[in-house]
């Protein structure tokens, strides 16, 4: 995840949390509040009620009934009843509520425990014990706080509007203030993506006016300096060794060749013979090494639209000439006879006639004689290239190391070789895009490669 995603989310995640926090708080503090103001309320109405029966103990019903409306217009949907200190009922008020659990209650009810709180569904009731005219009293109400639930809802409306309110001025702002942050990260990005070793190398500017990414520029300059020296030395050692090495392993070669064909002693031709081929394999493999390595020094692969088949025949006409006991059988998939188009791929022409030498000589050496089978073929978007033998397979074990440096599998016991022929062949279809891996059916190798169309 980026850090401006990060920094957008953790403040904007934190903050709606926090204010959530707090009108949560809010709506429950007043939730209790309601509550207490209510029950004092009723508490205050009982005692009222109590008041105006031990004042006016001789009225008649008529006015008991006008003081019940007059209770129950005060408050909507309530039961109020009140008992004298024998616990018996002597009020109560003319709605059809009922108090479910009021023996229940009245046995709980002591002159010690004078208040007892409860609810009944969406109804608040109280009980209490009041002295009045050194007359002791139990009182029960059951009610229903219309207003003070009115309140609550409009409250809960009120929070939960500014609730959404702050969440969509916070994700606003987070999001302005993640985008100013990463702008100076993003801006340095950029240099770096569209940074490039060569000989127009230029420094990075700092992106933006903060102390950390000023810092982190200088750092990468540092950095991206010491590499440039480095590379720099590299490419003055790639240019040196290819006249220091190749040339005259290249000379040495054509010497042998001289010598082989001069000579008259079958023997002594054979041993140089011999020579020969170990020559022109540290040559090609030298020049290999150097054209690999100048790729990676910053230069550019030099490719050009080549027919892949027209390489493989001009390196198996090569290796003949060294290995005149070397049979290549080829074969094409139809589909390519039809259309040749998909035989011309961007290669660098030394490096992908290394990868055929390589293989083929491979095939020869590791075989049992028997020709060595190329097949051109086409899947989807890939051309297809495979080279198999016949001879000794590689164990199981074996595989996983094949493409690895100075590797030698049990089937190259008495065989010369440098054990790094395999290695070029993959990075070199690495730097190509192409693939290559190995299977095997019984006696028979198959190195099969895909190259990309696209």
């Amino acid at each position: 995840m980026s850090i401006r995603k990060r920094i957008y989310l953790y403040f904007s995640i934190s903050v709606s949390i926090l204010a959530a926090v707090v009108f949560g708080m809010i709506y429950f503090t007043f939730s209790e509040y309601r509550e207490e103001e209510f029950q004092q309320r009723e508490k205050q109405k009982i005692s009222n009620t109590l008041r105006f029966l031990s004042e006016f103990r001789q009225v008649d019903d008529e006015l008991i009934a006008a003081m019940g409306r007059l209770n129950i217009n005060d408050l909507y949907d309530e039961k109020l009843l009140i008992f004298d200190s024998n616990k018996r009922l002597i009020y109560s008020s003319i709605d059809d509520q009922k108090i479910v659990y009021t023996e229940e209650i009245l046995a709980r009810l002591t002159p010690e425990q004078d208040w007892i709180e409860t609810r009944e569904g969406k109804y608040d009731v109280i009980a209490t014990y009041v002295e009045s005219n050194g007359q002791s009293y139990y009182g029960l109400c059951k009610a229903f706080d219309t207003t003070g639930f009115r309140k609550l809802r409009f409250l809960s409306y009120i929070l939960l509007g500014g609730y959404l309110l702050i969440l969509i001025l916070v994700w606003s702002v987070a999001l302005f203030i993640a985008r100013r942050l990463s702008a100076s990260v993003r801006g340095l990005t950029g240099q770096i993506n569209g940074f490039r070793f060569d000989d127009n190398y230029k420094p990075l500017t700092p992106a933006g006016t903060e102390k950390e990414i000023r810092i982190l520029t200088e750092r990468f300059n540092e950095l991206m300096q010491k590499m440039q020296e480095a590379f720099a030395f590299q490419k003055h050692a790639v240019h040196h060794i290819s006249h220091e090495l190749k040339t005259p392993v290249s000379i040495l070669a054509l010497n042998l060749e001289r010598m082989e064909r001069e000579l008259v002693d079958e023997q002594i031709r054979s041993e140089i013979r011999a020579r020969r081929e170990e020559a022109h394999t540290l040559a090609q493999m030298i020049g290999t090494l150097l054209e690999i390595a100048r790729s990676e020094s910053g230069y550019s692969l030099r490719k050009q639209p080549l027919r892949i088949d027209e390489l493989f025949f001009d390196v198996a006409e090569e290796l003949k000439s060294l290995h005149e006991f070397l049979h290549v059988s080829v074969d094409y998939d139809p589909e390519l006879l039809e259309n040749d188009t998909w035989l011309t791929l961007q290669v660098n022409q030394e490096l992908i006639k290394s990868v055929f030498s390589n293989l083929l000589r491979n095939a020869f050496h590791y075989g049992n004689g028997a020709p060595v089978e190329v097949y051109f073929g086409r899947s989807g978007n890939e051309l297809l290239l495979m080279f198999s033998n016949s001879g000794p397979v590689l164990r199981e074990e074996e595989r996983t190391f094949l493409f690895r440096y100075f590797f030698r599998g049990t089937n190259s016991t008495g065989k010369s070789g440098f054990g790094l022929g395999l290695v070029f062949v993959k990075r070199i279809l690495d730097l190509h895009q192409a693939t290559i891996s190995y299977s095997s059916e019984e006696n028979r190798n198959a190195f099969l490669i895909r190259f990309p169309l696209s």
